[in-house]
């Protein structure tokens, strides 16, 4: 298993607060932090690629514009993080996060809903696809 510890750590406190697969929930944030080197991983503790939703931080003096110009939420800490992002993902509740057999179920619920929009030139599904082998990639790299 190729893991990083702190980050493995996170998804772990994630898992027992909500009950996901930390393995997922692991491959997920080495996905979205394009394996953990992005500046949401580096800078920000923001692994998920969370828009903002409260004030930042006081230390935070920077730009965290995202691509499709909303900010990227910066937490204090990776522990920050994981707490939240447990109550962020039971918010898919009603998408079928909780009832995810495979990571392709898991890609589904999170994209039904809007955690992630269609790739440009794709639809739902190719979509869906794109992101679960995103997923995929990391599991097997990290688990299999």
């Amino acid at each position: 298993m190729v893991v990083i510890d702190q980050y493995w750590q996170c998804a772990q406190v994630t898992n027992k607060l909500c009950g996901i697969s930390a393995e997922w929930i692991y491959c997920q944030m080495r996905h979205e932090t394009q394996n953990f080197s992005n500046w949401g991983a580096t800078f920000a503790h923001n692994l998920a690629g969370i828009k903002q939703f409260k004030a930042q931080p006081d230390w935070f003096g920077g730009d965290a514009q995202s691509p499709e110009g909303d900010n990227y939420q910066v937490f204090e800490d990776d522990s920050a993080f994981a707490i939240y992002y447990a109550h962020y993902l039971s918010l898919y509740r009603e998408d079928g996060i909780f009832e995810a057999q495979n990571l392709t179920d898991f890609a589904r619920a999170l994209r039904h809903g809007g955690y992630y929009g269609n790739m440009p030139g794709m639809n739902d599904e190719e979509s869906i696809q794109n992101y679960a082998d995103g997923l995929t990639n990391a599991y097997e790299e990290c688990f299999a």
